[in-house]
C-alpha cells in the first residue's frame, strides 16, 4: 500500500551511500512477471522445467519521489533504527522514526569516527536519618550549617541504593493518663520541643524494586561549608518553562502530619482542607475510636519535621505493623492506661508503614510502544506530590560534580515502566543554588513556583544575591533519590520556630534560616511499594468507613483525567 506523502512526520535522518560513488540513482524496481503454473503445484510432470535456468527479474529505475520508494526507504529507516539504537540514551527517542537519504561521493574520504564508552562511576549511598535543608545551601564559603546544641544523627548501616538512573528511557508525572508521643525534632536553632534520644534504626534488608541493581554503602554525611567550585551548568540557554501547581505550597489532603494535641504531638492524615482549616484523621488502629479534629497551620507540622519515637511495648519492638495482631491485643488490654500506649505505638508503627509506601493518581496517559505510563500526582510516602513541584534530593549523579544538598528537582514527569514493574521514576529539570554571577541564572518566573517563591522571598528581605541556576534538563531519579517535597522556608519557618525566624528577618540575617527536615524512608521499616490508592496504604490505621476529600482533579486507582 502506497504512502501518502502528506502523512509523513519529519524523521532524522541517516546517510548511507557506496563508497565509489557510482550508482546514484534513487532505486530499482522488479517488474511484476506473471506467475507461471509450474509454480503453484510442483508435480512430477513439472519437475524437468524446474532445471531450466532461471531469467533474472526485470529491474525499473524509481524516480525519487516515487511512493514505493519513500515507503522503502521509511521501513528501512525503522530496521536500522532497531539495529543501531535498540535503547536510545539521547538524540534519537523510541518514538522517532528514521529516514535513509542518499548522500554524495566519495564519502569513503571522510575519517573514521572511533567512540570509546566510558563507565559512570556508581555514587556512594547515604545514611539514613541525615538531616536534610528545606532550602539548598549556596554553594559558597559562606554557606555553613546551623550552629545547635545537638550532633547529627549517625549513620546507619541500611544499604540504600539512591543512585541517579542512568539506562531509563523517557516517557512521551482520647481520656485516660495520658501517654505522650514525644516527637524528635529536627536540629533547630533554640528549638522549643524536648526531643527523645536519636533513635537508631535496626539493620534490615529493604526489598526495593531496583532498575540497577548496585550494592552501595552509606558513608557517614558531614555537613561542611560546600567549597566554591564550577558546576557544569547547561551552556545551551535554557527553554522558559511556564511552571503551574494546583495544589497548595504547605499542606495538602491525604498527606501525613504530626498534629497538636494540648502540649503532646499526635500524627494523623489531612482527610480534607478548606480555606487554611485542616480536618486531621488520627491513625493507629480502626478498632480504637478516635474523632477528627480541626486544625490550621500553625498547629501541625510537616511528617518529616519530626522523627519517630521508638515504640514503648516490648512486645512491639522488632516488629512491623501489619505482623501485629491488634484486635487481640485490645481485646487483652483491660487497663486503660496500657490501652493508651497500644494507641500510640500503633500510630507511631502505622506512620512507618505510610512512609515506605506510595500510591499513584490521575493517568495522564499511556504508550504500548514505549511501555510506559504517566501520571499527575503520587502520594509519596507521608507527602502528596504532582508536576510542578519542587523535589529535595538525595544523591546525584558523580558526573555532575553537584552536592545533592544544593540540588532541586523541579518535576515534569512521573512516570512507571513496564520493564521495571513496582517502580516509579521521577523526570524534570535540576537546579542548583548560586552566586548570581554563575552562567545560566534562571529568572523567577521560570522557576517551579516553591523555588520562585523562596528566591523572591530571600531577595525581598536582603539576603545575599543568590540565584538558581539550570544544570541539566530531563534528569530522570528512581524513587530512592528523592528526599520530599521542597518547603519555602518563610512558609515553614514561622511554624517550626516563629520566634527565632521573626528575629532573624528583623535583622536581615536570614541567610542561614533554613529548616531541617528528616528524609522519605528514613526510619526501620520494610520497603512496601505500590498500593491501589490512600485508604488502601492507611489499611488498619484508621476505621473502615474513612474518606478522605481529595480535589477534583484527583482520580485514584489508575483512573485518567478527565
Amino acid at each position: 500500500m502506497a504512502m501518502n506523502m502528506t502523512e509523513l512526520k519529519e524523521f532524522d535522518v541517516i546517510r548511507i551511500a557506496r563508497s565509489d560513488g557510482s550508482d546514484t540513482g534513487p532505486g530499482y524496481w522488479p517488474t511484476t512477471a506473471p506467475t507461471s503454473m509450474s509454480t503453484t503445484k510442483k508435480t512430477k510432470d513439472a519437475a524437468p522445467a524446474e532445471k531450466t535456468p532461471r531469467t533474472k527479474p526485470q529491474m525499473i529505475r524509481l524516480t525519487e519521489d516515487d511512493p514505493r520508494f519513500t515507503e522503502w526507504k521509511v521501513k528501512l529507516g525503522i530496521l536500522l533504527k532497531q539495529e543501531l539504537c535498540p535503547n536510545p540514551d539521547g538524540g534519537i527517542t523510541a518514538d522517532d522514526g528514521l529516514i535513509i537519504t542518499h548522500e554524495p561521493s566519495k564519502i569513503d574520504k571522510m575519517p573514521p569516527t572511533k567512540v570509546t564508552p566510558v563507565p559512570l562511576p556508581p555514587m556512594p549511598g547515604q545514611g539514613p536519618q541525615k538531616a536534610n535543608n528545606v532550602v539548598p545551601r549556596p554553594t559558597s564559603k559562606q554557606s555553613t550549617p546551623v550552629p545547635t546544641a545537638q550532633n547529627s544523627p549517625a549513620p546507619t548501616s541500611v544499604s540504600v541504593a539512591a543512585t541517579h538512573v542512568q539506562q531509563v528511557q523517557q516517557p512521551p508525572q482520647t481520656r485516660h493518663q495520658e501517654q505522650v508521643i514525644q516527637p524528635q525534632p529536627q536540629p533547630q536553632p533554640q528549638q522549643q520541643l524536648q526531643p527523645h534520644p536519636q533513635l537508631q534504626p535496626q539493620q534490615q534488608s529493604q526489598q526495593q524494586p531496583q532498575p540497577q541493581q548496585q550494592q552501595l554503602h552509606p558513608q557517614p554525611q558531614v555537613q561542611q561549608p560546600v567549597q566554591q567550585q564550577s558546576p557544569p551548568l547547561a551552556q545551551a540557554s535554557p527553554q522558559p518553562i511556564q511552571w503551574a501547581l494546583k495544589s497548595p505550597v504547605l499542606f495538602r489532603s491525604g498527606e501525613l502530619v504530626w498534629y497538636q494535641n494540648g502540649n503532646t504531638w499526635r500524627l494523623g492524615v489531612i482527610a480534607s482542607s478548606t480555606n487554611g482549616q485542616h480536618e486531621v484523621m488520627p491513625i493507629g488502629h480502626g478498632i480504637v475510636q478516635q474523632n477528627n479534629v480541626t486544625k490550621t497551620d500553625g498547629d501541625m507540622r510537616p511528617f518529616y519535621a519530626f522523627t519517630v519515637p521508638p515504640v514503648t511495648l516490648p512486645e512491639l519492638k522488632e516488629k512491623e505493623y501489619d505482623g501485629v495482631s491488634w484486635e487481640s491485643l485490645f481485646q487483652n488490654s483491660a487497663d486503660g492506661n496500657r490501652r493508651e500506649m497500644l494507641a500510640l505505638d500503633a500510630s507511631k508503627m502505622a506512620a512507618v508503614k505510610i512512609d515506605y509506601s506510595y500510591s499513584l493518581w490521575s493517568k495522564l496517559s499511556e504508550d504500548p510502544r514505549a511501555r510506559t505510563v504517566t501520571y499527575y500526582g503520587c502520594f509519596f510516602g507521608a507527602e502528596r506530590v504532582e508536576i510542578g513541584d519542587a523535589m529535595r534530593l538525595r544523591s546525584l549523579p558523580a558526573d555532575l560534580n553537584v552536592p545533592a544538598e544544593t540540588g532541586v528537582l523541579g518535576l515534569r514527569f512521573i512516570f512507571t515502566m513496564k520493564d521495571f514493574p513496582g517502580a516509579v521514576f521521577f523526570r524534570g529539570h535540576l537546579y542548583q543554588l548560586v552566586s548570581e554571577d554563575q552562567p545560566n541564572i534562571v529568572r523567577d518566573e521560570h522557576l517551579p513556583l516553591a523555588m520562585r517563591s523562596e528566591s523572591q522571598w530571600r531577595h525581598s528581605v536582603g539576603a545575599q544575591r543568590w540565584r538558581y541556576a539550570l544544570v541539566k534538563e530531563n534528569v530522570v531519579f528512581k524513587e530512592q533519590s528523592i528526599r520530599g517535597r521542597f518547603y519555602p522556608t518563610h512558609r515553614l519557618m514561622p511554624i517550626l520556630n516563629p520566634a527565632e525566624f521573626q528575629n532573624s528577618v528583623a535583622q536581615r540575617r536570614v541567610d542561614d534560616q533554613y529548616a531541617h527536615l528528616n528524609n522519605r524512608m528514613d526510619g526501620s521499616g520494610r520497603y512496601l511499594g505500590r498500593k491501589i490508592n490512600r485508604i488502601d496504604t492507611l489499611g488498619a490505621s484508621v476505621v473502615h468507613t474513612a474518606r478522605i476529600s481529595l480535589e477534583p482533579f484527583i482520580k485514584e486507582g489508575d483512573q485518567p483525567v478527565e
